[in-house]
């Protein structure tokens, strides 16, 4: 024999009393319920008026009964609705806590590869950050050798009389040049660049070896300006060259 199915007020109390009733369940029985009491609240006032009517309702015992019966159903399912709208929440979060849990375990994994490729990245950037401020410190050094040579060469022709072009308008002014990269010691290079031809012996005054001098010296003088010209160049060219290089990739 078919079972029939069990009354609102059976399930009501069967889904409270069962802690694994879901949120679609009670979403339902929420739903439900709300939809009984708006009906048995139109009971209630459809009962009391049949109650007045004497024809409709002679039994007055029965009629006053059956009113407050309808009466009290609506109120114990106005009672009840506030339990299965909290246990509907209480529930509806902690299935959306677990599916949350349970995406952000699958991927964790994922989140701290990407975590450590952007800490290495920024590791990369600063290392990299570093050698260039390294490079640019040693290129400062180099150009500053190149200012001392240059202000060298200056003092020497002012000293000597020899009134050629000085490499400087005076002592405070910027360097023109990028470091050299000469082959050999630097101090050596400079030394060599200093020597002067053998003298001439006893005819060290004439005009014509004095003219001869001071036109070598001249060529000497431009030779140096243009070498270190040029080297200033190179370098400049190969960092911004390497500089180029390290962007791209």
């Amino acid at each position: 024999m078919k079972q029939p199915a069990p009354i609102l007020e059976q399930r009501i109390a069967s889904t409270l009393a069962n802690p694994a009733a879901t949120a679609s369940e009670l979403s339902k029985l929420v739903a439900e319920t709300e939809l009984a009491a708006h009906a048995a609240e139109q009971d209630v006032a459809r009962l009391r008026e049949a109650a007045t009517d004497l024809v409709a309702a002679p039994d007055a015992k029965a009629a006053f009964e059956a009113a407050e019966l309808a009466n009290l159903t609506r109120q114990r399912l106005a009672n009840v609705l506030p339990k299965l709208r909290e246990r509907y929440a209480s529930a509806d979060h902690a299935e959306r806590f677990a599916a949350w849990r349970a995406a952000f375990q699958h991927l964790a994994p994922e989140h701290e590869a990407i975590s450590d490729q952007i800490n290495d990245t920024i590791q990369r950037f600063k290392n990299e950050w570093t050698e260039l401020a390294e490079r640019v410190a040693l290129h400062n050094a180099e150009a500053e050798q190149v200012n001392n040579l240059a202000r060298a060469i200056d003092e020497y022709n002012h000293f000597n009389h020899l009134h050629l072009p000085q490499l400087f308008d005076s002592a405070t002014d910027q360097r023109k040049w990028g470091a050299p990269k000469v082959n050999g010691s630097f101090a050596a290079s400079f030394a060599q660049s200093m020597i002067f031809p053998s003298g001439p012996g006893d005819r060290w005054s004439d005009p014509e070896v004095q003219a001869q001098r001071r036109a070598e010296i001249e060529k000497e003088q431009a030779r140096l300006a243009d070498y270190y010209t040029q080297q200033g160049k190179a370098q400049e060219e190969r960092l911004n060259r390497e500089e180029a290089e390290r962007f791209k990739q």
